[in-house]
């Protein structure tokens, strides 16, 4: 199976309503893209996510096979497809665009390749960051408001 079929399957597992899907197998899935998986699969993995899966662990794994695809290859150039990505995800996967955006505030490396990267980015996407990180910024301002409005700052630019 190559790496857009197993996201395919993925896709079709993510609620674990049929018989024959299994964590197991999402996982074991997710563990082979870890390995295997490129920055050209990332917009397909956020296709993945869902807020109302049946197992929130299988969101959770898949978050972390997202980042380490993107530290393991060029992080710059992940970064821009997650941006990109991250367009797929919403409105039915909302709190996990919100989660991918807290990981970003919460690592000074990445932080920084975002920024750098959203100076790129298509107004679309920009649009929606904003609205995910105004949203976090409201509900959780005493830990992430510095962060966000040095994004944010760059937005005006």
């Amino acid at each position: 199976m190559n790496n857009k079929e197993k996201i395919d399957r993925l896709y079709k597992m993510r609620f674990l309503e049929n018989e024959c899907d299994s964590i197991e197998q999402f996982e074991e899935l997710l563990n082979d893209l870890s390995e295997r998986g490129t920055i050209e699969d990332l917009p397909g993995l956020c296709k993945v996510f869902e807020d109302q899966v049946a197992e929130a662990s299988t969101d959770d794994y898949l978050l972390e096979t997202i980042f380490h695809i993107i530290h393991k290859q060029n992080t710059s150039d992940g970064m821009k497809s997650l941006v990109y990505g991250i367009s797929h995800m919403l409105p039915q996967a909302e709190f996990w665009a919100e989660q991918i955006q807290k990981a970003i505030l919460n690592s000074p490396k990445l932080l920084q390749v975002y920024k750098e990267v959203l100076l790129d980015a298509e107004k679309k996407n920009l649009d929606q960051i904003r609205e995910l990180l105004l949203s976090i910024r409201e509900s959780e301002p005493d830990k992430y408001s510095l962060q966000i409005d040095s994004i944010l700052d760059g937005f005006k630019g």
